[in-house]
């Protein structure tokens, strides 16, 4: 892995007033301290951007359009709904598995929310802690930590949309609340010599309700706007590119042809994710998954390039046994993650594998042992997922059901071209 020598980047994000109709302003250049002469960053073309954060990152379009501007592979590592403490959780499989050289990092949005009167679920110090600990395992991993503040918002929807009341909030205003942990995202920054770039400050120049889309929280057309031209300027000011380097392929996936297979799975088992301690997993040449609370919990594989294949002439296979505990496999399409996806762009592929499904969830059935082939045209993938008669694996999650301690064995989930 790549060691990261410790550099110091002195900068001065300069914000140029405009208004909604004069468009987005534009980054002026930031300045890189001496300091950072003893590290030379990846060269932007062909790196790998990992944007890892809450909803603001896992909906927004914005972290593709800045690795296409920007000539880099990209993976979003982000989650809705989480927290900068479930972040640090995550770390390891959605970002330093990857083999990122540049992170982007957005939390505060979920932090904030109070769980009881004057309660938030992350407190400002503690969201400040966290910050801190994600920059130092971005930095360890090799990769270089891009902090950024979260978006301005429609302060009117707020409650609202979070399901909140402003007897919770003890009569602070919301807007000032918000920028409490952008406060400390700055504070991170300044404190840790690593770049910072304050979209909140660039979206607070226009009106609010340009910024979100009709939830009042997440990024609209603008905001998404303001994001790829920050970031995208900010990167190509401050690090090296070369404007004749070959560009990368944006559709993030490999294409099959004919004779050809690969995997839809990682035999690595650090390569999955599994929420806290709910599943073991080993890996090598098979993997064994098991539940350790009796219930249903999944795992998640998320492919840093998603295999491209033609429908009509493509086969799955698929081998695995369970034990005494049901499962479930659902693959992810046309770049959805697990962790990140829309109706449609998944396809649960139980009734395909020629076994005994429970008739009210539809789970695998304990004690069954599967060895099939299913063409690709038969598993009923939504047309919205088929482009030119190609078809995009991204993800996978594998559910165990049932009895604690007992195994989901996966031999195989391939696809291969005729």
């Amino acid at each position: 892995m790549k060691k990261l020598l410790l550099f110091i980047l002195s900068f001065s994000l300069l914000l140029c007033a405009c208004t909604p109709e004069e468009g987005v302003s534009e980054t002026v250049s930031d300045t890189v301290s001496e300091e950072s002469e003893a590290f030379t960053p990846a060269p932007l073309d062909n790196s790998m951007l990992v944007v890892f954060g809450d909803s603001i990152t896992a909906l927004g379009s914005w972290g593709k359009s800045v690795a296409e501007k920007c000539n880099m592979r990209f993976f979003n590592g982000a989650k809705g709904g989480i927290t900068s403490a479930e972040g640090l959780a995550r770390f390891d499989t959605f970002v330093a598995s990857r083999s990122p050289d540049y992170v982007t990092l957005c939390f505060g949005m979920n932090d904030l929310l109070m769980t009881a009167p004057n309660t938030p679920k992350v407190t400002p110090e503690q969201f400040k802690i966290n910050m801190k600990k994600l920059v130092e395992k971005t930095v360890a991993i090799g990769a270089v930590p891009i902090l950024l503040t979260t978006n301005s918002i429609d302060y009117a929807k707020f409650y609202a949309a979070q399901g909140q009341t402003e007897s919770m909030y003890g009569g602070r205003d919301i807007k000032e609340w918000v920028n409490t942990y952008n406060e400390m995202t700055r504070q991170v920054a300044a404190e840790t010599g690593y770049p910072l770039i304050d979209l909140f400050a660039q979206c607070s120049l226009h009106p609010e309700t340009q910024i979100v889309c009709s939830d009042g929280i997440h990024l609209g057309d603008l905001g998404n706007r303001i994001f790829v031209e920050q970031i995208s300027a900010y990167l190509l000011e401050n690090f090296p590119s070369d404007p004749e380097a070959p560009k990368v392929n944006y559709d993030n996936s490999v294409t099959l042809s004919s004779g050809e297979d690969a995997s839809l799975i990682s035999f690595e088992k650090d390569m999955w994710y599994v929420e806290g301690s709910t599943m073991t997993i080993t890996g090598g040449e098979k993997l064994v998954m098991k539940n350790t609370n009796g219930l249903w919990p999944d795992a998640q594989y998320s492919l840093t390039e998603g295999v491209k294949v033609p429908v009509a002439d493509a086969v799955l296979t698929v081998r695995l046994s369970t034990a005494n505990v049901n499962t479930s496999v659902i693959l992810y399409l046309d770049g959805a993650y697990p962790h990140a996806y829309s109706e449609g762009q998944y396809v649960i592929i139980n009734p395909f594998l020629n076994c005994d499904t429970d008739s009210y969830t539809g789970d695998i059935l304990a004690n069954q042992t599967i060895d099939v082939e299913i063409p690709l045209s038969s598993l009923n993938i939504s047309s919205s997922c088929i482009h030119d008669g190609y078809v995009v694996f991204s993800g996978v999650k594998i559910y165990v059901a049932g009895t604690s301690f007992q195994p989901v064995t996966v031999e195989e989930m391939s696809v291969y071209v005729k």
